[in-house]
C-alpha cells in the first residue's frame, strides 16, 4: 500500500483509502476501533469515499481502468447493498446534508474523454459544475440552476446549513465562498 488518508466518523470506524487514480486499483479499508475488525469494503480504480455523518452510507465515485467516470454509487452499511445514482461526478465535490439527503457539484459537459480523477488534480480540467440535490432513499437527482452558476464554478466543500436553508461551496479556481438559498420544498 502507498500513502493512505484517513477518514474518522463518529462511529469509532476508521476509513483508509489511497490516492486516487484511474490507472491503479486502489482500496478502501474499514477499520472498527470497538471490534478491531480490519476489512476491505471494495477496490477498484479512481475511488473516492464519503461517508455520511452518521456513518450509515458511503457515498462512492469510481472509474473503469484509464478513468471514465462511473455514476456515483451508495453504499449501505447495515445491508451491504449498493444503489447507483445518475451522476458522473467526484465524491469530493459532494456534501452530505443528513444521513439520506446530500449536494454535489456535477459538471455540466462530459468529463468523460480524460484522466479522472489524474488530471482534475493536476489542473488540466475546468469544471462547469451544476449544484444538484441527490436523495439515497429515491434515488433522484434534483438540479439546481441560479445566477452565477453559469460562469464556471467548479463546486468544492459543501455544507449545508443545520436548518437546511443554504448550501455553501467554495469555487475551486477563485477560491470565493458562495452561498446558495434552496427553493422551499
Amino acid at each position: 500500500l502507498g500513502d493512505l488518508t484517513v477518514l474518522q466518523y463518529p462511529d469509532s470506524s476508521l476509513f483508509f483509502t489511497e490516492a486516487p487514480s484511474g490507472l491503479v486499483r486502489g482500496p478502501l479499508f474499514e477499520f472498527n476501533t470497538k471490534n478491531g475488525v480490519f476489512q476491505e469494503l471494495l477496490s477498484g480504480f479512481g475511488i473516492i469515499a464519503l461517508p455520511s455523518p452518521k456513518n450509515s452510507k458511503i457515498l462512492i465515485s469510481q472509474t473503469l481502468s484509464g478513468g471514465k467516470l462511473l455514476n456515483l454509487r451508495i453504499f449501505t452499511r447495515a445491508d451491504g447493498k449498493e444503489s447507483s445514482i445518475t451522476a458522473y461526478t467526484l465524491s469530493e465535490k459532494c456534501g452530505w446534508a443528513n444521513e439520506d439527503i446530500l449536494f454535489c457539484g456535477v459538471p455540466r459537459n462530459p468529463v468523460s474523454q480524460t484522466l479522472m480523477p489524474d488530471n482534475y488534480y493536476k489542473g488540466l480540467i475546468e469544471m462547469n459544475d451544476a449544484l444538484v440535490r441527490i436523495d439515497t432513499l429515491d434515488v433522484s437527482v434534483t438540479r439546481y440552476e441560479a445566477e452565477g452558476f453559469d460562469r464556471g464554478l467548479d463546486i468544492q466543500d459543501i455544507l449545508v446549513d443545520p436548518a437546511g436553508q443554504y448550501v455553501f461551496f467554495r469555487d475551486q479556481k477563485t477560491d470565493f465562498l458562495y452561498s446558495f438559498l434552496l427553493p422551499k420544498q
